[in-house]
């Protein structure tokens, strides 16, 4: 079977909200060599897609619930084949300058080894009400 017969079994599969098929198809990429990265590419977009029609309500919450469940279970195949990887993701999370979002952040690590910065501002937005604190201020400019 080719590449792309798998992930249009793989993308079928999850357009009729089908776990089964969506873990077959998961380990058929698997065993086909096919990188995880790209299999969960597109049930990424498959998932965009029935995203965009329930939009315009082609499809209803059950549904998309049920395709969530059944990418769930795909990525639950896919991801312990991900390779471990020491990279830096840095996260803003609020729309101040580079100074400020790197100045106030938290580091943790996920469980795949990627070190995940994400901005301590987040939901705490009490620094915008107190006089005199301003270092957010004027990041349109930058």
């Amino acid at each position: 079977m080719s590449k792309e017969e798998i992930l249009e079994r793989l993308r079928k599969g999850l357009m009729e909200y089908n776990v089964e098929a969506v873990e077959k198809g998961a380990k058929e990429a698997i065993e086909a060599g096919i990188d995880p990265l790209e299999a969960i590419d597109v049930l990424t977009r498959t998932m965009r897609e029935l995203g965009e029609k329930f939009a315009k309500v082609e499809i209803f919450l059950p549904e998309l619930m049920m395709a969530v469940d059944a990418m769930k279970a795909g990525i639950a195949v896919l991801e312990p084949k991900l390779p471990k990887a020491k990279k830096e993701v840095k996260v803003p999370r609020n729309s101040c300058d580079r100074h400020c979002c790197w100045r106030h952040t938290r580091h943790r690590k996920d469980d795949r080894g990627y070190d995940a910065y994400s901005s301590g501002l987040q939901g705490n937005r009490s620094w915008q009400r107190r006089p005199g604190i301003s270092f957010c201020r004027g990041s349109e400019k930058a």
